[in-house]
């Protein structure tokens, strides 16, 4: 069984494949809802690699850390997490 983020990532894979071909299918989104649920499972292994490559931060997430604005939000493990992922996110 697969932690908690692993399942969310997987979800979000599953999800982001249907939804990639909602408009081509005609797939509604109830239908998108109950599927990627049904999906999840299969893509819990694509999670735990995708997490995994995360593991070790490019320049730019270690840089969204010193961008914090303030010495509480340096602290700050959630803003951290969250300044990084965006970092990781953004287009280059």
């Amino acid at each position: 069984m697969a932690n908690e983020m692993i399942r969310r990532v997987a979800h979000a894979i599953a999800e982001g494949g249907l939804r990639a071909l909602q408009e081509r299918m005609g797939y509604s989104e109830e239908h998108i809802k109950e599927q990627a649920e049904a999906f999840t499972e299969g893509y819990v292994d694509y999670a735990r690699y995708a997490i995994e490559a995360m593991r070790e931060p490019t320049e730019a997430m270690l840089q969204a850390t010193n961008d914090l604005e303030d010495d509480f939000s340096r602290g700050s493990p959630i803003k951290i997490w969250q300044a990084m992922i965006d970092a990781a996110l953004r287009d280059q």
